[in-house]
């Protein structure tokens, strides 16, 4: 009786620990995705360096070209945020522009 309780349990284990490796893995892809090391270390580190900015390439472009009503619109776009948190998000960006970052 044992033995069948024991196999019962291992056929019902098996699906959820195939289901902890892809979700480790997936996890793992978010990481490197932005730029870390993968925490269960599924996937190699990234290449290159995190983004450095709150706001999308595109955002980031929009900014450097001075259009900062646009900024705000696709951030807006983009993240769901609201205005004041877009706007927050494009002045925080365009400081790290202006430093250099």
């Amino acid at each position: 009786m044992t033995s069948e309780m024991d196999a019962a349990v291992a056929a019902a284990v098996a699906p959820l620990q195939q289901r902890i490796a892809t979700l480790e893995q997936q996890l793992d892809w978010l990481f490197v995705q932005q730029g870390y090391q993968a925490p269960n270390g599924t996937i190699a580190a990234p290449a290159t360096p995190p983004w450095p900015y709150p706001v999308s390439p595109a955002v980031v472009d929009l900014l450097r070209e001075g259009r900062q009503i646009e900024a705000i619109k696709q951030t807006r776009a983009e993240t769901g945020a609201g205005l004041a948190e877009a706007k927050e998000l494009c002045d925080r960006t365009r400081a790290m522009l202006d430093a250099g970052v």
